[in-house]
């Protein structure tokens, strides 16, 4: 099982007995949160233009979740 809280990841094995905790990178919560809704990068890509008014493509989404781009404009995607 895998939860989200304030941005850590709680993991529990099989058993539920052990629990590892990691803090995501913006990057990784913007993957997470897509996929959780079912997005592509593209059609996130679209929402975010529709709503924000800004110019952001597929592949600058996707340069901002593997990290290749790790100074996240925050306005951008708020």
């Amino acid at each position: 099982m895998v939860a989200i809280r304030n941005f850590y990841v709680i993991m529990l094995d099989n058993n539920n007995s052990e629990r590892r905790y990691t803090t995501l990178t913006k990057g990784e919560r913007i993957r997470f949160f897509r996929t959780q809704k079912g997005l592509t990068l593209e059609e996130l890509a679209k929402q975010i233009k529709l709503t924000k008014q800004i110019k952001l493509t597929r592949q600058t989404l996707s340069r901002y979740e593997t990290g290749t781009i790790s100074n996240i404009p925050s306005d951008q995607l708020a």
